[in-house]
Parts: structure tokens; C-alpha cells; sequence
């Protein structure tokens, strides 16, 4: 396994999570419910990355891109119900593509 690097979601990042996701699609709905043809489309994406973006700004919310020494993006993990009471916690969730996934990088 190479090491690995995590990278806070920006703009620029939409169209990579987009293919990430569908070239994963298969995958991931073999393992998790589906989420429909809907969750599929490059307009689709454009607005949830602005939402997530605009939830990151406001401390509520964040996704990170896992990249491995390369550069390529192997995953992704989201930190969710952001909690910034006196417990300071957050759920996590988190997705590693298809091609890398058994190679230790969850």
C-alpha cells in the first residue's frame, strides 16, 4: 500500500468524484443500496459539491478526497452531523473505489 493523503473537497474536485462514482457505481450498489439514476448526472454533482462546500464553510459537514502517492484518487471520506458541542464529534463515512479497495487504504 502506498501512503496516503487526504484533501478537503474544492470546486475543482466535481468532475473527479463524478467519475470516481461511476466507474465505482457497480461496486459500491453491490455493497449499499443504490441511490438512482438521479445520483448520476453531472448537474446532480455540481449541486451537491456547492452544498457540501457551503456546509464545510459553515462547520457542519465535510468530505475529503483520500489520494495515494501518485496523486490518484482512491476514495473519499465524509464527516457528517458535525457535532462542535462539548463531545467535539462527527460521524464518518467513507468510500474506497473498486480498484483499490483490500489494499489497506481504509
Amino acid at each position: 500500500m502506498s501512503e496516503v493523503s487526504i484533501h478537503l473537497l474544492m470546486g475543482e474536485n466535481c468532475d473527479e468524484i463524478f467519475q470516481f462514482e461511476v466507474e465505482n457505481r457497480k461496486f459500491f450498489e453491490s455493497i449499499i443500496p443504490g441511490r438512482g439514476e438521479w445520483y448520476y448526472t453531472k448537474e446532480n454533482f455540481k449541486e451537491i459539491t456547492q452544498e457540501i462546500i457551503e456546509e464545510q464553510e459553515l462547520g457542519i459537514r465535510y468530505m475529503y478526497i483520500i489520494r495515494n502517492n501518485d496523486g490518484d484518487m482512491v476514495g473519499r471520506i465524509n464527516l457528517f452531523s458535525v457535532d462542535r458541542g462539548i463531545f467535539q464529534k462527527a460521524e464518518l463515512g467513507y468510500r474506497i473505489g473498486q480498484k483499490y479497495n483490500r489494499r489497506g487504504y481504509a
